[in-house]
């Protein structure tokens, strides 16, 4: 074996430790945090008020009051909790796991789309290392009750839908998952344009469907 394959080998192994200790740090972390019963970052009880109302049958967008003041981001994170809360009690718990969720699903879409293009289940792994790898560099939003995780898997999924599915398929699956993060976040607004050059690019009846 020559040398230039033994450090090819090695940068590979010493790559796959580093990736693997990634994945392992963020789940343990995650894990760890997902059963604190404080909030970890200042948004989370006002977060979880909004899917406490939807439960109690309140509305969520009324003025002002000292009790409560909604946030100014669209409802669908907040119906999505409440789900949660129905199935795992009113906590921060179910604000988390949500986001939780939402993080390893992303992970796993990165790492699908990598390894339909590469053929590399190596590539794909990595993929999704690197992803969770980012956890300190987005402020650790990955598994707290804030929007942020769940509207980037619904990005995340209608680009994807957008890459893999061709023709009337891809356009309403992606079409429909941007949509979807648009109810949670409005910055999805800034990302049509984008998928609709693609759609372009590829079929023009399929821009026309998606931008639909």
């Amino acid at each position: 074996m020559s040398t230039g394959t033994q450090v090819t080998k090695a940068t590979k192994l010493l790559v796959a430790i580093l990736a693997s200790g990634f994945v392992l740090l963020f789940l343990v972390l995650a894990v760890m945090r997902l059963a604190y019963p404080y909030e970890v970052e200042w948004m989370e009880g006002a977060m979880l008020d909004h899917s406490v109302r939807i439960i109690e049958g309140n509305p969520i967008y009324t003025a002002p009051t000292i009790d409560f003041v909604p946030w100014l981001y669209p409802p669908l994170y907040y119906y999505a909790v409440a789900v949660a809360m129905k199935l795992f009690g009113i906590g921060f718990f179910a604000g988390r796991i949500v986001s939780f969720v939402s993080t390893i699903v992303t992970a796993a879409l990165l790492a699908w789309v990598v390894r339909r293009i590469t053929q590399k289940h190596v590539y794909a792994f990595l993929t999704a290392a690197l992803y969770l790898a980012t956890y300190h560099a987005t402020g650790f939003y990955f598994d707290i009750a804030r929007n942020d995780a769940f509207f980037t898997l619904l990005l995340v999924g209608s680009a994807c839908a957008a890459l893999v599915f061709k023709g009337m398929p891809g356009a309403v699956a992606s079409g429909v998952m941007l949509s979807l993060a648009f109810l949670t976040k409005q910055q999805a607004l800034f990302f049509f344009p984008a998928l609709a050059m693609w759609f372009w690019m590829r079929s023009k009846p399929s821009a026309i469907i998606f931008s639909a």
